[in-house]
């Protein structure tokens, strides 16, 4: 019986309660102090030590193994936590690494657009504007009659409206126009 004398009590504080307890007899006691809360369980103890006893079981006791948890987390543990952590990293580096490079060929899309619409000068643009001049001088791409009579009609209603305004300015692009130089005749005169 010496050997069940010298087990190890466990004492938990949680809140306003104390608990007090054998783990390897499984026995434990609650109090509203760490006094009451020993006292309670050497009770508990004692009774069971006696129907022990009683029923001729103490010789057949063994207690449980206890070992005392430590606060870290066991190594399998936090090798899984580090495994979990290191996907998530290479799922979010590949998720920005591909949209990385999807941007950067949207982006090297509109900058190719841009440049070919907005190249002046070059073969390519003299080609293309030859190109669109036959287009437009093309009599099969002429305006129905219809539409052009009316396009002229809205014309002639926005001259009439703008007529004021334009008479009141010509006077400036006039005295302009007296203090130019005259141009350079052409053709070697």
């Amino acid at each position: 019986m010496s050997h069940i004398d010298e087990l190890d009590i466990v004492i938990r504080n949680k809140g306003a309660k104390v608990s007090a307890g054998i783990p390897q007899l499984a026995l434990w006691a609650t109090a509203s102090d760490a006094h009451e809360a020993i006292n309670a369980l050497e009770q508990k103890r004692a009774t069971f030590l006696a129907d022990l006893a009683e029923a001729g079981g103490l010789d057949d006791l063994e207690p449980r193994p206890y070992a005392v948890r430590s606060a870290s987390p066991p190594r399998a543990e936090l090798a899984q936590f580090t495994l979990k952590g290191l996907i998530i990293i290479g799922l979010i580096a590949g998720l920005f690494t591909l949209s990385g490079a999807w941007l950067a060929s949207r982006v090297e899309r509109v900058v190719a657009t841009t440049k070919e619409y907005t190249k002046v000068g070059g073969a390519q643009f003299w080609e293309k504007m030859e190109h669109e001049l036959d287009r437009a001088a093309d009599p099969a791409s002429d305006l129905p009659a219809e539409q052009k009579r009316k396009l002229l009609a809205q014309i002639h209603v926005i001259v009439e409206r703008l007529r004021p305004f334009v008479a009141e300015i010509a006077p400036l692009f006039a005295e302009f126009q007296k203090s130019t130089p005259p141009a350079a005749p052409h053709n070697g005169q």
